[in-house]
């Protein structure tokens, strides 16, 4: 299984109710394909992270594993 870099960034999102909420986006480094997930504890990136084999239009993604510098 191979290793594909995400960068992560952390803002704001409108949630439902229509509130700014902590939010993050990983965004693939080479296609720039996103995701995003509300919060910004490791498990929300690890959301993001899991997601992204689905978002990722890079050869190879779905048998990739998507890594960033903010988590081991």
């Amino acid at each position: 299984m191979s290793e594909k870099k995400c960068e992560i960034t952390y803002t704001t999102t409108e949630n439902d109710d229509g509130r700014e909420v902590d939010s993050v986006i990983a965004t693939c480094i080479v296609c720039g394909a996103e995701t995003s997930a509300f919060g910004q504890s490791d498990g929300s990136i690890k959301s993001c992270l899991a997601r992204m084999r689905d978002e990722c239009e890079c050869d190879g993604a779905m048998e990739s594993y998507f890594v960033c510098d903010e988590i081991d």
